[in-house]
Order: structure tokens, then C-alpha cells, then sequence
């Protein structure tokens, strides 16, 4: 966990330890691929990080195997018994596995969440998701979340994340049980103040330089990513701050019912 966490400096674009990680890459690729066609094709044009880092200690040999070939041209149709780039290259095809990433930016998927006034949460995140620490989003009460926008860590553990959100949410629990309340929203202002500290803290780090990722969103703001150390975020979420939140339901809230079901013996 602290070898970890002193390796946070690989999430800053250009930083020692950047150069570092990328010298090791390359030593690898060159060490690794003797036809220099392949090792230039295999050599990414963006800075190490932008895109999700892959840990393998056979993956570039695999490439280099005669029975392999690689294929940088995207596919455009798949035939009966072949495949098709978009070069206009038929490739003879047995098995076809499509492993074509996920889309991690998409937090909702086919899930729908309605909040006050009949708010759609897939409306609302419409430019990018985001949630008061990756918990929580004005407009929708009593809605917290694990593993939302802005929590995923560059260069640790995200099960530490986990747990210090599970906390948090606990701790919020106990407060409203402790003030006999029902209803607990963030605050708009606490909101924008998180989302002013993140793109922030943002500046200067490898997932705003130009290259696309699943980070981003359609309109380009990174919205996966947490851009400090993972002990910053376990300070943040260590106390439960009231003033963050409203406890006061508006005054065209539902009132709360209790129904209680018929139950018939015999």
C-alpha cells in the first residue's frame, strides 16, 4: 500500500516517475521485439498512463510468436467465415472474441434513478457524470453510491476507496438517526466546490493530455479518475460534515407512508 502510494507521481504527465515507468516499457519492448516494423507498431504515441496501464509479463512476447499476427487496422464487417478491415485486408477467421473495452464512464448503464421533481439522473450526468466525493448528487435524496465518478484511483487500491466510502455513508446513517431525520441531500454549493477541487487537481496530470481514453466523458471531462493519493481521499471521507448536506425536505416533498400489507389466514 505505501510503495503504492509513494508511486502517485505516475499519474503526473512528464514527473520522474512517469519517465521512469516509461524507460522500463520501452526497455521491455526493445528487449522483447527484435523486428523493428513491430516494435514501432507496438510503441504508443501517448504518454504512459493516458490510457489504462496493463500489467503482463508475457503479453509483448505473445506478439512477437510466428502463429501471431498483428492487425492495427480496425475491423469493418464480419463474414461468414472472415473478417474484414477497414485497409480492405479479409482475414479467414475461426473464432471472433470481441474484446472491445467497457464503457466506464457510463456509471448508470440501463439503471434508472429518479430524484426530486421527477429528475432523471441519466439527464443530469448528460455532460458527465459527477457526485459530491463519488457518493452523492444534489437533487437526489437519501442516494448514496460506492465507486462513483471521481474514484478511481491512479496508483492504488480501489477497495481502500471502497471502505472509506462505506464509512462515510455509515457515518450519515448514524447522523440521521442520531437527529431523527429521513431525508438528507448535498448541498448545491458543497457540490460545486468538490467539482471546482477536481478539475483542479486535475491540471497537470497524464489523463488531460490528448489521447482518448475511458476516462472521459462524451464532452471530454475526465470523470473516472481521482487525481490525488488515496490516503487524500480517506482524509476527506474520515468525517461526515452536516454543513455539506440539507436535512429539511422541500415543501413539495412526498410526506413519508407507512402502509401496512392485509394479510387473510385460512
Amino acid at each position: 500500500w505505501l510503495r503504492s502510494e509513494s508511486n502517485i507521481a505516475v499519474i503526473e504527465n512528464g514527473s520522474d516517475k512517469t519517465q521512469q515507468f516509461k524507460a522500463v516499457a520501452l526497455d521491455l519492448l526493445e528487449s522483447t521485439v527484435a523486428d523493428d516494423e513491430l516494435r514501432a507498431r507496438l510503441t504508443p504515441d501517448h504518454p504512459l498512463g493516458c490510457k489504462r496501464l496493463v500489467f503482463s509479463p508475457d503479453f509483448i512476447a505473445t506478439l512477437t510468436r510466428p502463429n501471431v499476427e498483428v492487425v492495427s487496422s480496425p475491423a469493418r464487417a464480419l463474414r461468414a467465415r472472415s473478417l474484414v478491415t477497414a485497409d480492405g485486408r479479409e482475414l479467414d477467421v475461426d473464432v471472433v472474441v470481441c474484446a472491445t473495452g467497457y464503457a466506464a464512464a457510463d456509471y448508470l448503464g440501463q439503471i434508472e434513478v429518479t430524484g426530486e421533481n421527477g429528475a432523471s439522473l441519466h439527464d443530469t450526468w448528460t455532460d458527465g457524470a459527477f457526485a459530491h466525493l463519488g457518493m452523492a448528487v444534489p437533487g437526489f435524496p437519501n442516494f448514496f453510491m460506492l465507486y462513483g465518478p471521481n474514484t478511481n484511483v491512479g496508483s492504488n487500491s480501489v477497495i481502500f476507496i471502497l471502505e472509506a466510502q462505506a464509512r462515510y455513508v455509515v457515518r450519515a446513517l448514524k447522523h440521521l438517526r442520531r437527529k431523527r431525520k429521513s431525508y438528507v441531500a448535498v448541498r448545491p454549493s458543497a457540490m460545486a466546490a468538490f467539482l471546482a477541487d477536481i478539475d483542479r487537481w486535475m491540471q497537470g496530470t497524464v489523463w488531460l493530455t490528448r489521447c482518448s481514453s475511458y476516462f472521459r466523458a462524451p464532452s471530454g471531462r475526465v470523470v473516472t479518475q481521482w487525481p490525488r493519493s488515496a490516503r487524500a481521499f480517506w482524509s476527506m471521507t474520515r468525517r461526515f460534515r452536516p454543513a455539506d448536506y440539507t436535512f429539511e425536505p422541500p415543501t413539495n416533498y412526498p410526506a413519508r407512508v407507512t402502509a401496512a400489507a392485509d394479510r387473510t389466514d385460512g
